[in-house]
């Protein structure tokens, strides 16, 4: 409205108008997994002001600007909002919710060491070599026993985890782990013989009695080089005559445990 005074001056006096509605656009957002690079959000304002975001957790992401940074693993709400200006109201608020799942790991470079037989099912895992394929942070891998399935000599023998692997470390939480698959290598053991030692006697001995088997109780075998001075049965020797003799005593071994021959 338009008022003159007595003097003529003229004044001009504007009412302010109602302010303009705003309304934010804000499309759901994807879980990601931990470890997943920085991504954008694209909240836009039918006003074109500009939006601003805030994470509900921090722990597991934090807003710069437009951009989310995964910190951890969990659900966080990103709330977009436009506080208006002199020409628009303040918007609506607009939240969405994501989730960051963890991330899964491997193991490699775990070995199971060779070991000879011993009747036992017993594993010796060696993770001095090992690494963790695809972690973030320096997680470490906690010790894993194993037993191999069978006891008996073989190769490429499958060992089963009994205490698994597991990750220690302050991100530990952020991840998840598959279990190696692990094979190991039993050896055949070796056989053992004690009381064969080299002999003198002389030609009106007694026969005398050699071990009849292993430590590992198989059946020695025994044989003379020269018989015209000692016969062999069994494991009993007959002393016939003066000389030299080599008395062999063999044992061809089975599926644990290698062959035994021994000269005395």
């Amino acid at each position: 409205t338009f008022n003159i005074t007595s003097d003529v001056t003229l004044y001009a006096f504007w009412e302010d108008a109602s302010k303009l509605d705003q309304t934010i656009t804000f499309d759901e957002l994807a879980d990601v997994t931990y470890g997943d690079t920085d991504f954008e959000l694209t909240a836009t304002s039918d006003s074109g002001l500009a939006i601003t975001y805030t994470s509900s957790n921090e722990n597991v992401a934090i807003v710069t600007g437009n951009m989310v940074t995964i910190v951890g693993v969990g659900t966080t709400v990103i709330t977009a909002t436009q506080l208006g200006d002199d020409e628009y109201m303040a918007a609506t608020p607009v939240e969405q919710t994501f989730s960051v799942n963890p991330k899964n790991l491997t193991i490699s470079g775990v070995i199971v060491e060779d070991k000879p037989y011993d009747d036992t099912t017993t594993a010796t895992i060696n993770i001095s070599g090992a690494t963790l394929d695809g972690v973030v942070v320096g997680d470490d891998i906690a010790f894993a026993t194993g037993e191999f399935v069978s006891a008996d000599a073989g190769s490429d023998i499958a060992v089963t985890l009994t205490s698994n692997f597991t990750l220690t470390g302050t991100a530990a939480g952020n991840y998840t782990l598959t279990q190696p698959t692990l094979t190991g290598t039993i050896t055949k053991a070796n056989q053992t013989v004690v009381g064969l030692e080299n002999l003198t006697k002389f030609e009106n001995d007694e026969a005398f009695d050699l071990p009849a088997t292993t430590t590992q109780g198989f059946t020695l075998a025994y044989t003379s080089s020269n018989e015209a001075v000692a016969t062999v049965s069994g494991n009993t020797v007959t002393i016939v005559g003066i000389g030299l003799t080599t008395i062999t005593a063999t044992q061809e071994g089975d599926g644990n445990y290698n062959s035994f021959s021994q000269d005395i």
